[in-house]
Parts: C-alpha cells; structure tokens; sequence
C-alpha cells in the first residue's frame, strides 16, 4: 500500500488538491508562508519561527513540536506534485532549494538573527522566484492574482519594486485591461465589495513604478 503523507496544517489533501481553484490556494499557502518568514526577519524574530529543526520521535503526530513557516511548506509541498503534475522538475527544484534553505537554517539556529539576516533574504527570495513556474498556471485564477496584488509589499521586498507589476504584464495582460478583467469577474460573482480594494491595489503598484 502506498504511503500517505500526514497533514497537519494544509487543509487539502492528495484526493482534492486538483479539484477548482485548490491548487491556486495551496500555492497561496505556500506563498503565505514564506511571506511570514520574511516578516520575522525583518521583525527580529527568532529563527525558530521560522524553521523549527524537530527532533522528536513523534513528529508530526507530537502536537507539543514546535512549528515554524518553513515546517508548514514543507508539508504542502507534499502536494504540489499532484497539483501542478506538468511542472514535475520545477517542483523537484523547489523542494531540493528548500531542504537547502532549512538545513541552513538549522545550522545557525544559535546565530544571531542581526549576523544571518541578509543570507535569509537571499535563500526567501531564491524560494519565491522557484514558484514562478506554478504562479504562472495560476494566473488565471482572479483568486490568485488578487491575493498577489494584496502582497505586493512583500513581494517586492523579497524582490524588488518592479517585479510584480512586470510578471503581471508579461504572463497576464496590460495593467489597465487586468483592472477592469479582475472587476468584471469579482462584479459577475456578487464580490463588488472587492472592487475598490482591486483598483487601489493595482493604483499603488502603477504609482510605485512611475
């Protein structure tokens, strides 16, 4: 019999990750960690926020184990294989740089956040720019990009001021027809409470790279 992974903290599983929109929202997962890594950085935060290097024998079935971000994308990457089955060796990529960024972390537990900060910048952003390949079969989702669009703050600190809006251009469409697309679509879902959120979000990021 095959055996099953244990998920503790993603709320799909290898049965339904392909179902809808899951696939989008498991990357949002993922991506909203890694986004929270970043802000225990840049808030001083141990380093055990965000990668609790586990020693008990009862994990993950230890409730009492502590857990940081990067624990929790290391469990919903045991999905993205069934999620996006096309992108097999980006996957593969992704999952080996983040064995890479956790054991790095591990080995510098001890080390003062103030003495490590930049090389986790650079590890955090190396992740993020690996998703790309999953973010773009995503790109369709009005789910997904608004929540980009929500997140551009953080993104741009893991990459810079421009980056968002040119990934947006080239694997989506130009930036005033993306308004008025995502509008439309939010509009034809009984979500226009959404639209002014949409429209300041996407303001802000034109402003940011005038």
């Amino acid at each position: 019999m095959k055996n099953s992974g244990v998920f503790l903290h993603s709320p799909f599983s290898e049965s339904n990750v392909m179902k809808g929109n899951n696939r989008s929202l498991l990357l949002q997962f993922i991506l909203s960690e890694i986004f929270q890594s970043k802000q225990s950085e840049q808030s001083k935060e141990p380093l055990t926020k965000i990668f609790f290097s586990v020693s008990s024998s009862f994990y993950p079935l230890d409730w009492s184990s502590q857990r940081g971000h990067l624990n929790k994308v290391i469990e919903h990457t045991q999905l993205m294989q069934k999620a996006f089955p096309e992108q097999g060796p980006a996957v593969a990529i992704f999952r080996h740089a983040l064995q890479n960024t956790t054991t790095v972390i591990a080995n510098h537990c001890d080390t003062p956040l103030e003495n490590f900060d930049r090389q986790l910048t650079l590890y955090l952003k190396q992740l993020f720019l690996m998703l790309e390949p999953m973010m773009i079969e995503c790109i369709d989702d009005e789910n997904f990009v608004f929540f980009l669009l929500k997140n551009q703050q953080m993104i741009h600190s893991l990459t810079h001021r421009s980056y968002l809006l040119n990934f947006l251009q080239k694997n989506c469409e130009e930036i005033e027809s993306l308004s008025k697309s995502l509008c439309d679509r939010f509009h034809c879902r009984g979500f226009s409470g959404l639209i002014s959120e949409v429209k300041a979000s996407i303001n802000y990021l034109q402003q940011i790279n005038e």
